[in-house]
């Protein structure tokens, strides 16, 4: 498991606490195979955790994740709503899927024949139990 020390100074209250990691580690091992990649960053686009085969670019895929969400939430406010409460992508290759997590935003990547409404239910099950976890904070 990558784990990155480097967050804003919001995220650091919650990730410094002892077991915090070990939670989001546990909450990040325990998604379905058809996730290629999981990012959970901070809402300023650093990134907190990541799990998959292709890590490498994950603290980039963590700063486009956010401003991706930003500007969506952006439009949502034009429109007289409150926010965004998820971003969907799909391409030939893979589905993406970027949500609000409590104080942090979720990314998750699946794989190419991967069911998107596996990756939905997903999302909405790590969001709520990471937004749980730092509502706990």
């Amino acid at each position: 498991m990558k784990a990155m020390a480097t967050v804003s100074q919001e995220s650091l209250t919650y990730v410094d606490r002892e077991g915090y990691r070990n939670t989001l580690e546990e909450m990040l091992n325990g998604l379905p195979a058809d996730i290629a990649l999981t990012i959970i960053s901070s809402k300023d686009g650093l990134l907190v955790q990541a799990e998959g085969s292709s890590r490498q670019d994950s603290d980039q895929l963590a700063a486009i994740s956010a401003s991706v969400l930003s500007l969506a939430d952006a439009i949502v406010a034009h429109s007289d709503g409150v926010c965004c409460e998820k971003v969907f992508s799909q391409s030939e290759d893979h589905d993406v899927l970027i949500m609000h997590a409590g104080k942090f935003i979720i990314t998750l990547i699946g794989k190419r024949d991967a069911n998107m409404g596996l990756l939905l239910a997903a999302g909405k099950r790590l969001s709520a139990s990471i937004a749980e976890l730092t509502k706990a904070g």
